[in-house]
């Protein structure tokens, strides 16, 4: 009778224990996938776009650059 009570607690000891193990190993997964998650959030970011000027033959222009792609949004100098 003590022979099956003791070997009945160390089933239930072992299969707890074996339990939490894949709850830890799930809870790595999840981190690793928030990480992920919030390193391709970061890398989307909104343009940013300035007014460029310049005076070409006595003539104030403007233009619009995007710093982010480096690029004009206007096709042609706009006078102003």
């Amino acid at each position: 009778m003590k022979r099956g009570k003791v070997e009945s607690i160390l089933l239930i000891a072992v299969l707890a224990l074996s339990m939490q193990t894949g709850s830890y190993s799930a809870a790595i997964n999840d981190r690793e996938l928030d990480q992920y998650y919030a390193k391709n959030i970061q890398e989307k970011s909104t343009d940013v776009i300035v007014w460029k000027y310049r005076v070409w033959n006595g003539k104030k222009q403007k233009r619009r650059w995007n710093k982010t792609k480096n690029r004009w949004e206007d096709p042609a100098w706009k006078d102003v």
